[in-house]
């Protein structure tokens, strides 16, 4: 059975992803992540959001 942890992860990525074939006009790669922690984002996030 999986274990599953206190938080939410949100990942997101934009931009070019290719390591390859770099653009030299737009050479920008961003990852984000959010995390949440579960209890936290079911009393504040999801009450903010309804």
């Amino acid at each position: 059975m999986p274990s599953f942890d206190d938080y939410i992860v949100y990942v997101d990525e934009s931009g070019d992803h290719s390591l390859t074939s770099i653009d030299p006009q737009y050479p920008i790669f961003v990852l984000a992540f959010c995390l949440f922690d579960k209890e936290k984002y079911a009393e504040k996030i999801t009450a903010n959001i309804k």
